[in-house]
């Protein structure tokens, strides 16, 4: 038994559909001459309120639908098919005037969150900067700023977010420039005592270098008083004992005398000749040792001015490529200390 209204057959359209089919005509001829201009806001208005009577029409359709399939399973499955014919068209329709819109919906979300992440991204290389100034390359900061300050910011780039991203440049800049200049301020600092940590160990060291020398002079006298001192002691206990030999032998004869004489003469001769190569050997050994000092002290100069022209041309090379001379100089420095591994620098 057909469970379908009275005087609708199985096979005749559906009496509760007769007005929304009587409407297709008219909503499809109405679809197709309608031409909408979506990137206007009129236009983009116009198009929703044409989707939503669209919209209102299927909705109607449904109500439709599933009030007829209440009254029987067969009669619903033709209310099904007879209603997705006609919501396939209305839905045809819809997605002529939807898919544009949701397009223009879909450009405008990426274009504001492209603004945002750019913005975000500027705020988070002030903020970086300003937490890590110590531990970022000090190049790379540099070149963050120039990239940051040169970034156009107006309404051709930014539309309505020009002015929050021009805020966001300016604290930007402003905190990686205090970055950069606390960056230097520490750099300089850190050149400067190392600057005078190396004067400091010159002076050091020529002080004492000079108090060996004056050390070795003063032994070297010594010496050598004391040496002329003993030669004294001896000449004069020689002569002491043969003037006791002569005073002796001059009781004997004359002649013993004037030998004994003769002889201390001599041996007086001798001790001044003695003194004399003494002190002569002991100016000669100072004399000797204070060149042989000299020369020491002139080489150790000459291989210092080597080491300089070296290093030198290791900090120019720095330079050329593109380092600060600071950091240049820096590098060299820990090189020749050996404090990198594996490099060195050949003298």
């Amino acid at each position: 038994m057909d469970s379908a209204p009275a005087g609708v057959g199985h096979n005749s359209e559906i009496a509760a559909y007769s007005e929304f089919r009587a409407q297709l005509s008219e909503l499809r001829a109405g679809n197709a001459k309608l031409v909408f201009d979506y990137e206007d806001p009129q236009g983009n208005k116009d198009a929703r309120s044409h989707v939503y009577k669209l919209r209102k029409a299927k909705s109607a359709v449904e109500a439709a639908r599933k009030d007829e399939k209440a009254a029987s399973l067969e009669y619903g499955r033709r209310v099904d098919g007879q209603a997705k014919e006609i919501i396939v068209e209305i839905e045809t329709m819809i997605d002529v005037h939807a898919k544009p819109l949701a397009e223009i919906e879909q450009r405008e979300k990426d274009r504001i969150e492209k603004h945002e992440a750019n913005m975000t991204e500027i705020i988070g290389a002030g903020t970086v900067t300003a937490e890590k100034w110590m531990d970022i390359p000090f190049e790379a900061m540099k070149d963050r700023l120039a990239e940051i300050e040169a970034e156009p910011i107006d309404e051709d780039h930014w539309d309505e977010f020009a002015l929050q991203a021009a805020q966001a440049k300016d604290a930007a800049i402003a905190q990686m420039r205090t970055a950069i200049a606390k960056r230097e301020k520490h750099e300089a600092e850190q050149a400067e005592l190392l600057r005078l940590r190396k004067e400091a160990e010159e002076r050091e060291r020529a002080d004492h270098e000079e108090k060996i020398r004056q050390e070795a002079a003063r032994k070297a006298e010594e010496e050598a008083e004391q040496k002329a001192k003993h030669e004294r002691q001896r000449v004069e206990a020689e002569a002491a004992r043969k003037r006791a030999a002569a005073e002796k032998r001059e009781l004997k004869l004359k002649l013993a005398a004037e030998k004994a004489d003769r002889e201390k003469a001599e041996a007086e001769q001798r001790a001044a000749n003695a003194e004399k190569e003494a002190r002569e050997k002991a100016e000669r050994e100072q004399r000797e040792k204070l060149e042989r000092e000299a020369a020491e002290a002139a080489e150790r100069e000459a291989d210092k001015k080597h080491h300089a022209a070296i290093n030198n041309q290791a900090v120019a090379a720095f330079v050329a490529s593109g380092i600060s001379e600071d950091a240049a100089k820096q590098a060299v420095t820990l090189i020749a200390k050996r404090a990198v591994p594996n490099v060195h620098i050949t003298y």
